[in-house]
């Protein structure tokens, strides 16, 4: 089985039943996000570096977020 384990399945899916659909320029949702986060906008480069409590938020062109990712 390729993807990520289990366990970061179910975290990625916590946060994306929180954001996915969501604004995330809107001030309140900015104050959802946890304290580790980054939000990741099209093309936008970024380091492959894994940290266990980020939670990285894929926005699109508009800053809707599309989905989320673990580490």
């Amino acid at each position: 089985m390729s993807g990520p384990p289990p366990e970061v399945r179910a975290k990625n899916q916590e946060w994306e039943s929180k954001f996915k659909g969501k604004d995330m320029t809107a001030a309140e949702m900015k104050a959802e996000l946890p304290p580790v986060h980054r939000v990741v906008k099209p093309g936008m480069m970024m380091t492959r570096d894994f940290v266990e409590n980020r939670v990285n938020v894929h926005v699109d062109e508009k800053g809707v977020c599309t989905h989320c990712t673990h580490g």
